[in-house]
C-alpha cells in the first residue's frame, strides 16, 4: 500500500483462506473470502471476512455492500 500510495480504504483483498482474511485485517483492508477455494464459507466467515462469494461474478456486489 505504502508503496503505491494507496490507502487501506482504497484496497480490497480477495482470498481462500483464513489467513487471506486476517492479513487484511491487520493491514486495515476490507477482505472478500472466496468459497470455491482452499477454505469452506463457514472457515472465511468465522474469520470475519467483510464478505465471502461462491463465484467471481459476484465480487462488484460484494464490493458495494461492504
Amino acid at each position: 500500500l505504502v508503496e503505491l500510495n494507496f490507502k487501506p480504504s482504497e484496497a480490497l483483498v480477495v482470498g481462500d483462506m483464513p489467513v487471506d482474511i486476517e492479513m487484511a485485517h491487520n493491514a486495515g483492508v476490507r477482505a472478500v473470502g472466496v468459497s470455491y477455494g482452499n477454505a469452506t464459507r463457514e472457515e472465511l466467515t468465522m474469520a470475519k471476512a467483510d464478505a465471502v462469494i461462491d463465484n467471481i461474478s459476484e465480487l462488484t456486489t460484494a464490493i458495494d455492500g461492504i
